[in-house]
């Protein structure tokens, strides 16, 4: 078949089969899951050594920064192992415009100080966090934070202004110019909070919570402890009264709504911070080649803890660690008046009742909803939990009930530039994935410390690509440590994305009784990690993608998936097209772990300048907003090809067949000259194959076509096949191909 420039038109012609169509509605859902998160940018490995490097802040009883300390005053201990303080540098005062000093003490691990020279301005990070403030707070949060961007600009400093909703958004990059500055403020003052759960959100379904359990439980308006109609009528002993099976069963759907709520609220706060933690560790990771300490802002009233964002939490602190990024945390409520104002506090009475309920009537008195260790961590905790722990992790603070907003902010800003710099070389060279506690102490006691608690010993270049928790996994599974219970099956294809780079796309299936599910009350759950690592000829780590997914089935679709296969679609971005190897690790809450078996990806060598990607064969496909993943390899504009995890396909369908022509020479009005043939072979010989259908669009680069066949195998015999697609540019008088073993049942 002859294509002569094709029309700049997108992969929406003519619909395909609807047998191609046909997706388990269960597998849909899983499959949108997996792959509809969007896929980080490739990193790019750096050469690390192993020094780590810790700020101390030491400020007095008052909470005044202590001048004048040296490398002697200090003791550094990781794990409880004294090291040895290879460098220190002390800070100088703001106002003087002098260099820090620079000391180390003698011995063989020394480091050899450069000249001294005039300190950078400090990098001031403010980050308005829209999603978990209430609209009569956020006026004065912007205020607050204006004037603490005025300082930190009258004092030299360099300022930029983030705020997060769903997403992170920029406001203004790092500047001096106030002006700028005001007008931004001024905007981010008058925009609604918004989020994938907002401050008041939350509190309006905590509000529809507590007005059906006072239903369900009138006696507790009376501060009596709520009473189980169920035990109440089975303890008299009798058949009761219709009057009372009707309230029994209204009182059973109050029950379930109820729960329904707790389940939207525990899902909708995961979500959210999940998009804050994300926000936050971006810009860790964006910061890492910045010189020096940075600080980061928060103004939030916080979000309620979210045990299942754990991993997220994890990678902060880990990006925050290792780029020099201290978070602040500045809360929200009530910051005009120096008090925390009731408006975003839970009710004791209310938390009160939440206890008695699991504590007093059992887990079997709620009909769903979520498990007691879940809800009681959830609507128990206080908002500024996790971002409080943040801050302490990565030195910083939070700031919460002042008395006095200007003097705290006062406060981060010394903390900016009063600092001591310590680094040091582990007694521990082993880089197996595990959290290493680091303490300092000052000879002389009565003063107080602030620094990071500590790092993931991870192997150099993969903090970037993955969270500790991922590294983690993987250095224990390389080392031995932490044995693979089963094999997932794993099917990949490299072809083009829309970056102008290249994507590996993968499929991950297991059988669905290997999926490690709890039973909570009438529902089944599951939750799991998924690593998708890409590694080069030489075994380094190209890419991975980490994710994180949920599974909460009835007892009905339990039984369905666990007679079913488990489809898992993600993707990993590599550089270029180039030999590469995948593998999948899946790893469920118990510990349970699964590692599929590497699977080997070579493209075919270029002819002259032609070259094929990867032929992804597949015979399902379904509508998709490509737009949420443009880094997606198998979202073409409006359709996304599922990818099987393995290539079986049964003889009554028909097949998609996609792949990538690249290198073609153009004429002058910019259109190739290209032939493209699809054949099949076996042990019987060769036989061309005419598709019902192809479509070519424009590829993502000068010369390149995307190229998506329809093909109709009936009337051949069950076999292992190879389907071939060999493309032909007459132009430069070459040609390539690429192939795919098949087995057809």
């Amino acid at each position: 078949m002859i294509v002569r420039g094709p029309s700049r038109k997108d992969f929406c012609g003519p619909s395909l089969p609807d047998t191609l169509r046909l997706v388990l509605a269960l597998g849909a859902v899983l499959c949108v899951g997996a792959a509809g998160m969007a896929q980080e940018p490739v990193p790019i490995i750096r050469s690390e050594t192993s020094g780590v490097v810790v700020d101390v802040i030491v400020t007095d009883h008052k909470g005044h920064h202590v001048p004048g300390l040296t490398a002697g005053d200090f003791r550094i201990y990781e794990d409880g192992t004294s090291q040895a303080i290879a460098s220190f540098t002390a800070p100088a005062p703001r106002s003087e415009s002098k260099p820090p000093s620079v000391t180390a003490p003698a011995g063989p691990n020394t480091l050899a100080s450069a000249p001294a020279q005039s300190p950078p301005p400090q990098l001031i990070t403010l980050l308005i966090d829209l999603s978990d403030i209430h609209q009569q707070n956020l006026k004065q949060a912007c205020a607050s934070a204006l004037a603490f961007a005025e300082k930190a600009v009258g004092s030299g400093d360099l300022v930029a202004v983030y705020w997060v909703d769903s997403s992170l958004h920029l406001a203004s990059p790092f500047t001096r110019e106030l002006q700028q500055l005001r007008d931004v403020f001024e905007r981010l003052s008058r925009r609604t909070p918004s989020g994938r759960l907002t401050a008041r959100d939350r509190e309006q379904s905590e509000n529809e919570i507590d007005d059906l359990f006072t239903q369900v439980y009138p006696e507790t308006l009376r501060e009596g402890p709520p009473v189980s109609m169920e035990t109440t009528v089975a303890a008299a002993g009798k058949r009761p009264s219709p009057e009372t099976e009707i309230a029994l069963g209204t009182r059973q759907m109050q029950l379930r709504e109820m729960n329904m709520l707790r389940s939207w609220l525990v899902v909708a706060s995961t979500l959210q911070a999940r998009a804050v933690l994300v926000a936050l560790r971006a810009l860790a990771l964006g910061y890492r080649d910045l010189p020096g300490r940075k600080t980061v802002v928060v103004f939030s009233e916080g979000f309620l803890h979210s045990p299942s964002a754990a991993t997220e939490m994890q990678g902060v602190v880990d990006a925050a660690q290792r780029a020099n990024v201290a978070i602040y945390v500045l809360d929200a409520t009530g910051v005009d008046t120096g008090m925390r104002a009731d408006v975003n506090s839970i009710d004791m009475g209310r938390q009160k009742r939440y206890t008695q309920d699991f504590a007093v009537l059992g887990p079997n008195q709620h009909g769903g909803g979520p498990d007691q260790f879940d809800w009681m961590q959830t609507l128990g905790s206080d908002p500024d939990d996790d971002l409080g722990n943040l801050a302490r992790s990565t030195g910083g603070f939070l700031l919460r009930n002042m008395n006095d907003l200007g003097q705290a902010l006062d406060r981060v800003l010394d903390d900016a530039s009063e600092f001591y710099t310590l680094m040091y070389y582990p007694t521990n060279r082993h880089f197996d994935g595990s959290f290493r506690k680091i303490t300092v102490e000052l000879a002389a006691r009565g003063n107080h410390l602030r620094y990071r608690q500590g790092y993931w010993a991870l192997p150099p270049g993969r903090e970037i690509m993955m969270t500790p928790g991922g590294a983690q996994l993987l250095a224990s599974l390389e080392s031995g440590n932490h044995k693979s219970f089963f094999t997932p099956d794993l099917n990949a294809a490299i072809v083009p994305t829309a970056d102008g780079r290249y994507g590996i796309a993968v499929a991950v299936s297991m059988p669905g009784r290997v999926v490690r599910f709890e039973k909570i009350k009438d529902a089944y759950v599951a939750d799991m990690n998924t690593l998708l690592i890409a590694r080069d000829a030489d075994g380094q780590i190209l890419g991975v993608q980490e994710r994180y997914g949920h599974v909460r089935l009835t007892k009905a679709e339990h039984e369905q998936f666990s007679a079913r296969m488990f489809n898992l679609q993600g993707h990993v971005a590599v550089p270029e097209l180039q030999p590469v190897s995948v593998q999948a690790i899946v790893q469920f809450t118990d510990g349970t772990t699964g590692t599929s078996a590497r699977m080997i990806l070579t493209p075919e060598p270029p002819a002259a300048n032609l070259r094929l990607t990867n032929l992804v064969v597949a015979d399902e496909e379904k509508d998709a907003d490509c737009s949420a993943d443009p880094l997606d390899p198998l979202c073409l504009k409006t359709l996304r090809i599922v990818l099987p995890a393995r290539p079986q396909f049964a003889l009554s369908n028909r097949l998609l067949a996609y792949c990538s022509v690249m290198g073609l020479k153009l004429d002058d009005q910019n259109k190739p000259n290209l032939r493209l043939r699809f054949t099949l072979e076996n042990g019987n010989g060769t036989a061309k194959i005419k598709p019902l259908q192809l479509q070519v669009a424009p590829g993502y680069g000068v010369g390149d076509l995307l190229a998506l066949a329809v093909l109709d195998l009936k009337g051949l015999k069950p076999g292992s096949y190879k389907l071939r697609i060999t493309a032909e540019d007459e132009r430069q008088h070459a040609q390539a191909s690429e192939s795919q073993t098949i087995d057809l049942r």
